[in-house]
């Protein structure tokens, strides 16, 4: 249970690190895109004879998304989302003897945050390394618990 555990959080949480790194990133060029949306009326305006109108009505409804959105928010939940993921991922892995269920517990809270706080697409990814965290501290318990019983 606890080396399924550690795979599971693994796995998850690196792809947890993909995803929120992905989502700064189009939180920052979304923040870009709004801060001059001039960029966007040139571009149609440049590729105005070409286009049909479904597509132009395409690029309005994509123009009001980007001017609605709210890219600093996006951009903290992909922060904070790889940062957690990070710890996640070293403190599920790392195996300290001493210390056998503090490291896996900070790998379940960090996963729980991730999960209230980072927004439906980072928290896809956190639950399960939540789950894995919670296996891995569950057999540590046991295991702690049979050798104080021995």
């Amino acid at each position: 249970m606890k080396k399924a555990g550690k795979i599971i959080a693994a796995i998850f949480a690196s792809l947890c690190i993909v995803v929120s790194l992905i989502v700064a990133g189009v939180a920052l060029g979304g923040n870009f895109v709004q801060e001059n949306p001039d960029i966007i009326q040139e571009g149609m305006e440049e590729a105005g004879d070409t286009m049909s109108e479904s597509e132009k009505e395409g690029m309005e409804a994509a123009q009001e998304l980007i001017g609605d959105a709210d890219f600093e928010k996006m951009m903290r939940q992909g922060l904070v989302g790889a940062i957690l993921s990070v710890v996640v991922l070293v403190t599920v892995l790392i195996n300290v003897s001493s210390m056998p269920m503090v490291t896996p517990a900070i790998a379940s809270v960090a996963a729980l945050g991730g999960a209230i706080y980072c927004g439906i697409g980072i928290a896809i990814f956190m639950v399960p390394a939540l789950i894995g965290s919670v296996l891995v501290l569950v057999a540590n318990m046991k295991e702690s618990k049979a050798t104080d019983e021995s």
